[in-house]
């Protein structure tokens, strides 16, 4: 997956620069050189966005079985039976193939073969690989160990994670606010470019438009890069 991550983000980043380039230089080699050197570098941005989308997919999946559990832990039913009673509730929002339905179910599959629950919890907050499940299982633990109230405990568990993932969100929604944005002001000056192109068709560059281009194209370039910094809260 990763690897088809990275083909992608090449050639979308080779895509994007190869013709940005051409608007700038009307140079095949050239635009064909700075659309390599930029499909490599976008590879690896693709698939980093790739990786944030996943985990971002795997909350808001965490964040329904955390409700769900909670309501069957409320209803009466041991920890065991608020579980499997909660896989099965996965199965009307999510598929099966999804990972929050995969991996508790797992949890039952490694009672079912005489495992601890706490050696299946662990081996569940291990194969999520979510910070919210590392809290939430680790609180449930100490729980389990000391005999607390357990409905307590996970509604307690529940209404903090979900607080965060809240508010996580809503950055989230300001950042994509913030991107779009940055995407119209970037393609602003490609347009403009463009439709001077369009106006004259027969002029031919010369060294001077070059040595003029160069400067603005790198100026362009770290610009957008420094403006995706600002956005993504990099800085």
């Amino acid at each position: 997956m990763k690897r088809k991550n990275r083909i992608i983000g090449f050639l979308l980043g080779f895509i994007f620069f190869y013709l940005t380039s051409y608007l700038f230089f009307e140079s095949f080699l050239v635009s064909l050189l700075i659309g390599g050197l930029g499909g490599l570098f976008y590879s690896d941005r693709y698939q980093q966005r790739k990786e944030k989308a996943k985990i971002k997919k795997k909350t808001l999946e965490f964040r329904e079985f955390l409700d769900l559990l909670n309501n069957s832990i409320a209803a009466g039913e041991n920890l065991e039976n608020a579980i499997r009673n909660t896989n099965q509730d996965l199965l009307e929002i999510f598929s099966s193939k999804d990972e929050i339905y995969i991996h508790s179910k797992e949890i039952i599959n490694s009672l079912d073969l005489g495992r601890s629950m706490k050696l299946s919890l662990e081996d569940f907050r291990d194969r999520m690989g979510l910070e919210d499940v590392d809290i939430f299982v680790g609180t449930l633990l100490i729980a389990i160990d000391s005999g607390m109230n357990l409905s307590y405990v996970i509604e307690n568990s529940k209404n903090i994670i979900n607080q965060k993932i809240d508010i996580e969100l809503e950055i989230d929604s300001i950042m994509r606010s913030s991107n779009r944005e940055l995407v119209i002001m970037t393609l602003l000056p490609l347009i403009i470019i463009l439709l001077l192109k369009l106006t004259r068709p027969d002029y031919k560059l010369k060294m001077i438009d070059y040595l003029v281009r160069l400067p603005v194209f790198i100026v362009f370039i770290v610009s957008y890069r420094m403006g995706k910094k600002i956005v993504a809260l990099e800085m």
